[in-house]
């Protein structure tokens, strides 16, 4: 499945390590980094790439306490990143797996990982360079992330009323 969901929204928000100050400048920095290095951005489930490793506590496809074959639930493609008028948004391909798991409400949020450079944090608000991964989770980093399902449902349903109205209209596929 994929979906073109929020991935970082603009504001004001409480961290563990300070204040994440998201502007327009700072989701425009976290867009470029990730398009310059050109690489899938993974989502993993409870950030447990962070905590573990590629593949979990027991090293091994499948080790991170029955989540499926590995911790990869997708991956954001930074070439899809947009600045829209609420933040930053992005296509997520999901597994099957982790779809069937987002539909079940299992992980209802998704929560970006960042890089913040100490040297350039000032008054405890944090300097944000990039955006690193995605974990799926229930606690998600920035508290004011909207339910992932609600955004899929309304892309679904975006999708079905486009169609209706083409077929209304008499236009082409």
């Amino acid at each position: 499945m994929k979906v073109n969901a929020l991935i970082v929204p603009k504001g004001r928000f409480e961290h563990e390590s300070g204040l994440q100050v998201i502007d327009d400048e700072t989701l425009k920095r976290i867009m470029d980094f990730a398009r310059e290095s050109m690489e899938e951005i993974p989502v993993d489930y409870e950030h447990a790439s962070m905590k573990f490793g590629k593949y979990g506590k027991s090293g091994k496809p499948g080790g991170q306490g029955g989540m499926g074959e590995s911790i990869v639930a997708g991956f954001l493609y930074p070439d899809s990143l947009s600045l829209e008028p609420i933040g930053l948004y992005g296509d997520i391909e999901f597994t099957a797996e982790a779809e069937e798991l987002i539909r079940a409400k299992t992980f209802r949020f998704l929560s970006p990982v960042f890089v913040y450079d100490p040297r350039r944090t000032k008054n405890g608000e944090l300097y944000i360079e990039s955006l690193i991964s995605m974990g799926l989770t229930d606690k998600p980093n920035i508290a004011k992330m909207p339910e992932l399902l609600n955004q899929i449902l309304k892309e679904e349903r975006m999708k079905e009323l486009l169609e209706k109205l083409k077929t209304e209209l008499s236009i082409p596929p």
